[in-house]
């Protein structure tokens, strides 16, 4: 089944490409701006042509408003500053392989100022990140 990657970004340049270039397994790669300035459009058009523009209300709002503009009911939320690893990309299509739940946790590795946080509640980090468009929002 395919999938449909959400990023949302305002103002990304510096950190939008690694983004990118981890989630070039999706189906779809689907970028919702903000209105950026700066060369965050010119970046993300290297790997996608599907760029949305929307004003910023909430985190959730912007996701919620990008979910129905997804081409495929499989949606994985990942923010500009993240990255997918390939273990994930791997756990994501075994998932889709077989049938289960609708939603999906995803344990987050926090690293600020260039370390991993390891302790702490950053440490444990467990946030939905994937989900079936027909039986989630964000």
């Amino acid at each position: 089944m395919p999938i449909t990657v959400i990023i949302t970004c305002y103002n990304e340049a510096a950190m939008i490409e690694d983004c990118l270039r981890s989630v070039s397994f999706a189906d779809e790669v689907l970028v919702i701006d903000s209105f950026s300035t700066d060369a965050t459009l010119e970046i993300a058009r290297r790997y996608t042509d599907r760029i949305l523009q929307n004003p910023f209300w909430s985190h959730g709002a912007q996701i919620n408003w990008a979910i129905p503009q997804a081409r495929y009911d499989w949606i994985l939320v990942v923010d500009s500053d993240e990255r997918a690893t390939p273990e994930l990309a791997n756990e994501i299509r075994a998932l889709l392989n077989q049938p289960g739940l609708d939603a999906y946790e995803i344990l987050r590795r926090n690293i600020f100022l260039g370390k991993e946080i390891r302790h702490g509640t950053w440490s444990n980090d467990w946030v939905v990140r994937f989900f079936h468009r027909g039986h989630a929002r964000y």
